[in-house]
């Protein structure tokens, strides 16, 4: 799956540090890239339980500069209705 993303950040405490703050426009962020894999745990018919990783970037050049350090990681839960 391919992301294209752009993120409203005036309301973040703490912004990201993969986005300079001189980037962002009217609250808004520059497109960046990520890469995602995680697991998906189904139950109940209804219900899922989630982990995932993901790895932030925002130029193709900067996957050369690659640290294991700037994985990030989630969780999530699921209903279906």
């Amino acid at each position: 799956m391919w992301s294209y993303v752009a993120r409203e950040s005036t309301d973040l405490e703490t912004p990201s540090e993969e986005i300079p703050p001189e980037e962002i426009i009217d609250g808004w962020s520059s497109p960046y890239y990520q890469f995602n894999i995680g697991l998906n745990f189904p139950f109940l018919e209804r219900f899922s339980v989630g982990i995932d990783s993901y790895y932030v970037f925002e130029k193709w050049g900067k996957l050369k500069e690659f640290d294991i350090g700037d994985i990030e990681f989630g969780a999530s839960f699921s209903v279906k209705f």
